[in-house]
């Protein structure tokens, strides 16, 4: 899909609903014991609505729990996170940062993350830092 409206309204659902994730995740069939976890999720109870926004997109994973959400991937935002990034105002500087660490994980055959563990463990440290908050002004902010 290349409809900017799409984007700009997928923007606005990630802004208010959304969470960029970097994390180290632990996994037995791993030499270090932990691979790197990328992933952004949106979450929203009407599973129909997560359905419709799956088949938009042509990807993504729905979880059903006590808040519902997909869960978007690696190569999925490698694509997906450009397209956004315009039309971001309170999540930009994750997108970024999760964009920013994309670019430093390549896959191995197994799909394990193979990584530079310092520079991603920035990466978590500003997400954390970051969660919770949205560094946005109001377009009305200007208005008297």
């Amino acid at each position: 899909m290349n409809d900017p409206y799409f984007y700009s309204y997928l923007a606005g659902l990630i802004d208010g609903e959304g969470c960029f994730l970097v994390f180290k995740r632990t996994t037995k069939g791993c030499i270090r014991g932990y691979t790197w976890q990328i992933t952004l999720t949106i979450a929203q109870n009407n599973i129909e609505f997560l359905e419709n926004l799956i088949s938009d997109l042509g990807y993504g994973k729905i979880t059903l729990s006590r808040s519902h959400f997909i869960s978007l991937y690696p190569n999925n935002l490698r694509d997906l996170i450009p397209k956004i990034l315009p039309y971001l105002r309170g999540k930009k500087t994750q997108a970024e940062l999760t964009l920013e660490a994309l670019k430093i994980v390549k896959f191995t055959k197994r799909n394990q993350m193979d990584m530079k563990n310092e520079k991603l463990e920035q990466i978590e440290l500003k997400l954390k830092a970051l969660k919770g908050t949205l560094n946005v002004k109001s377009p009305f902010s200007q208005i008297v």
